[in-house]
């Protein structure tokens, strides 16, 4: 039996780098660590969609909300897409990812049959990770 909290301890305590791949059915949900600290996450659970939670915690209008998809480019995050057309402010943006890293973490805890993979990562793609939540405060 496998639970996120087990890889949560080990990331933080040995200051890990890397992706943890978590899969339950049909949900696929991708973290990334930098020295024990989570950097980012990405998931296809539609309530956890950035989208989803800049609008539900009114970072977003409904208007906006309603034409996310037809925003959406190529090689493009929907954060900068928002930010390029004055949709949202960079602080607006900053705090839905991290409510939104949470909240695909947090969404873990009550698994307790998932398929879990960490792979050690030297370097990310040249992302650059505006938010940094510290596991200690998630376990």
């Amino acid at each position: 039996m496998e639970h996120i909290g087990i890889y949560l301890k080990n990331i933080y305590l040995n200051n890990l780098k890397g992706q943890l791949v978590f899969r339950k059915g049909h949900v696929r949900k991708f973290l990334f660590f930098q020295d024990g600290f989570l950097i980012h996450a990405r998931t296809n659970e539609s309530r956890e969609l950035l989208g989803e939670v800049l609008f539900r915690t009114g970072r977003i209008s409904r208007e906006t909300h309603a034409k996310l998809d037809a925003l959406i480019e190529p090689k493009k995050s929907i954060g900068e897409i928002l930010i390029e057309k004055n949709l949202i402010s960079r602080k607006d943006l900053r705090e839905g990812l991290e409510i939104q890293m949470r909240e695909i973490i947090l969404n873990m805890f009550p698994v307790f049959h998932a398929d879990f993979n960490f792979e050690n990562k030297d370097q990310f793609a040249q992302e650059t990770f505006d938010v940094k939540i510290a596991i200690s405060t998630l376990i």
